[in-house]
């Protein structure tokens, strides 16, 4: 099983960049094969 942190600096005035950002590190976690991703910030 391969887990991964992901580190974002959520902005509260911009939803949008928030999504596009969660979505390309979700994109990077899928190609490395990530079984569990954590995002704390969130």
């Amino acid at each position: 099983m391969k887990l991964a942190v992901g580190q974002m600096e959520p902005q509260i005035c911009n939803p949008e960049e928030n999504l596009s950002r969660v979505k390309s590190i979700l994109e990077e976690a899928d190609k490395d094969k990530v079984d569990v991703l954590v995002l704390p910030e969130l």
